[in-house]
């Protein structure tokens, strides 16, 4: 679309509010004013409004159409560290294969068996969407395979955790569906503490009740020390509907769930993986649930629509508010 102010005429009005604009920090240096400032306003008043006041600050301060030169800013060259052409060559389904820099990283091979009803958890659902083209009137939709959000990555965290005994804290980028491709899913993930590699195959497409084989590699310093980082993995679907079952439903303590799974995973010597949750996070997550069971925020609006309940019209028969007091019987 044709955009509403001329770049040229943004340029010319911004250096003729050049002495504004233009600050100076408490080390000296030369910085764009903040979004804040008053001159972003009288330079849209100047443009008669066709441009509001953050538009203008965003074009500066971005540097469009060499802005930041002609205000005399240096244009700063940003080399790309040596790391980040692996971080590129990870976006590739193939990297962790065909990196030669990884060959350098120690290496670890194992085999994820999921039984049946693991399978049954996760296995690819088909999605529909509609697609209108008018290249291609004939075609109303198109479909695709996904594994169920939520409930794949919890369950693969825990299967990395017992064939590994490793602190790493996975982070699963994404898990491709080839229903006629030579590979049926390939999964591909990072630890976020020592960004060590992970690629998980599973070659074929499972018949029947078979248990499943994916074929695990897994690249990259995760030898190294994971406590100073101390990162857990976040509570999502059935890993934070086990947690709430057990906190809200059986009313066990947080710090006795968590001896629960760590009796459950950890042998004698073993760290503490990242699959179980910190005490803080267990108990930010009662909190949120018990608050979500409520019917009202307030105590004093949840007794006066419990009273019109059916449930409890007769059990509470009368509530004050000065004094308060809550008459109630069965």
């Amino acid at each position: 679309r044709k955009c509403a102010c001329p770049p040229a005429t943004v340029i010319d009005a911004v250096i003729l509010f050049k002495d504004r604009v233009i600050t100076t920090s408490d080390n000296g240096e030369k910085q764009i004013a903040v979004a804040k400032n008053n001159v972003w306003n009288d330079i849209s008043l100047y443009l008669n409004s066709a441009m509001s006041g953050i538009a203008i600050h965003t074009f500066v301060f971005k540097g469009r159409h060499g802005i930041r030169e002609k205000l005399g800013f240096v244009k700063n060259i940003v080399t790309s560290p040596v790391h980040s052409k692996k971080n590129i060559q990870y976006e590739s389904e193939n990297s962790i294969d065909s990196t030669s820099d990884d060959e350098e990283y120690p290496t670890k091979k194992f085999v994820f068996t999921l039984s049946p009803e693991e399978w049954k958890q996760i296995q690819p659902q088909e999605h529909i969407y509609k697609i209108k083209d008018k290249n291609r009137p004939f075609l109303n939709s198109r479909s695709y395979y996904i594994l169920p959000q939520n409930s794949w990555t919890p369950l693969l965290a825990e299967h990395f955790w017992v064939h590994t005994q490793l602190q790493c804290c996975i982070s699963f980028r994404r898990a491709k569906v080839y229903p006629n491709g030579s590979n049926y899913i390939v999964v591909v993930g990072r630890c976020v503490s020592c960004e060590s590699k992970f690629k998980g195959i599973v070659i074929d497409k499972p018949s029947g009740n078979a248990r499943v084989l994916m074929y695990c590699t897994y690249i990259g310093n995760f030898d190294e020390d994971h406590t100073k980082y101390n990162k857990k993995r976040r509570l999502i679907g059935p890993a934070k509907q086990k947690a709430l079952m057990s906190i809200i439903d059986d009313r066990i303590s947080c710090e006795t769930f968590r001896e629960r799974e760590a009796t459950r995973l950890i042998k004698i010597g073993d760290p503490e993986p990242a699959i179980i949750p910190s005490g803080n996070s267990l108990r930010l997550l009662k909190s949120r649930q018990i608050s979500a069971n409520r019917r009202h925020e307030n105590t004093l609006t949840c007794l006066s629509l419990m009273k019109k309940e059916n449930d409890f019209n007769d059990v509470i028969h009368d509530i004050g508010y000065d004094p308060f007091f809550v008459q109630y019987h069965s």
